[in-house]
């Protein structure tokens, strides 16, 4: 009932929706033949909707394949019920790509520059609890609340890479690497193909003012080390990275596992029992990232000598 009142708002009350696994954080269900209605997780807050509703309009504006929401008859471009809040956008054309396997992993990296620079010139003032810059991670208050973890050996791990990454960001922050907006998610998985081409982009939740290579470092984070080093090389273009610049990458991958558990260490102890699970696979992300650095540097630095 609750899904055909929120239809109706939008004058679609005889349509049948028809729910997809798309998305981590919100749930999503087809709307006919060309909608989308999204349930935003009960942690988005109305400001953050709004907050990434309008960096959509503008990349729209800009010519950028993305979804803008669609106002309801009332005008309104968030429709709230029994506490939860819904959104409908166009249904954009295409199928997602694989996180882990790009298929033209340096065309990403290219379309991520052609990105930032267009996000560079979007004005939009971030709400109170807009996503943390990836160097300010070691200082989330989810810290405080890291003792509610039971497992010690857990606990002690996470302490020891929180203090190793905190070392690491104070020392690159002490060189004020610019900052703007990013998209905060970017990987193929949150990209549109359509007949090998980009047909959409996806998933602004994250969207925030960071360093430009936190997208890098978040990009390629998951893929193998070769995909990973083509991404990174397609984005610096013909110019080879500076060390400060790999530096930047190395420490933001490590802030972005630790990030993912500081997310979950909150819905922990707010009682979700799927959240240790990803505590887990943050650590993991962190592990992974540092372990594989060496390679993926000597990659990215050989990529742009050929």
């Amino acid at each position: 009932m609750t899904l055909r009142l929120v239809l109706a708002a939008y004058g679609l009350e005889n349509a049948r929706p028809y729910r997809i696994g798309a998305g981590r954080n919100n749930e999503h269900w087809y709307v006919g033949a060309g909608l989308v209605l999204r349930r935003y997780g009960p942690f988005r807050s109305d400001a953050a909707i709004d907050y990434e509703h309008a960096i959509v309009r503008q990349l729209r504006e800009r010519g950028w394949p993305v979804a803008v929401p669609i106002p309801s008859d009332a005008g309104r471009m968030v429709v709230v019920d029994d506490g939860r809040r819904y959104s409908l956008f166009p249904r954009l054309a295409g199928r997602r790509g694989i996180p882990g396997r790009p298929r033209q992993p340096r065309e990403l990296g290219r379309l991520l520059g052609r990105l930032h620079r267009d996000l560079a010139a979007v004005s939009i003032a971030g709400p109170p609890d807009t996503f943390p810059r990836i160097l300010e991670m070691p200082a989330d208050p989810a810290w405080q609340r890291l003792d509610a973890l039971d497992d010690p050996v857990l606990n002690g791990l996470i302490r020891r890479k929180l203090a190793e990454v905190r070392t690491a960001a104070g020392s690159a922050a002490s060189e004020r690497p610019g900052v703007q907006l990013v998209h905060g998610d970017w990987h193929d998985g949150n990209i549109l193909y359509q007949g090998g081409t980009v047909s959409g982009i996806l998933d602004f939740d994250f969207a925030h003012p960071d360093l430009p290579l936190a997208d890098v470092a978040i990009a390629t984070l998951i893929p193998e080390v070769k995909d990973s080093a083509q991404i990174a090389i397609g984005y610096f273009g013909a110019r080879s990275p500076t060390e400060h610049e790999l530096d930047l990458i190395a420490t933001a991958q490590r802030a972005r596992g630790l990030g993912h558990v500081a997310f979950f260490i909150h819905r922990h102890v707010d009682g979700d029992h799927g959240a240790l699970s990803q505590i887990r696979l943050g650590v993991n992300l962190l592990l992974r990232a540092e372990q594989r650095w060496p390679a993926l540097r000597a990659a990215i630095l050989s990529g742009n000598c050929d």
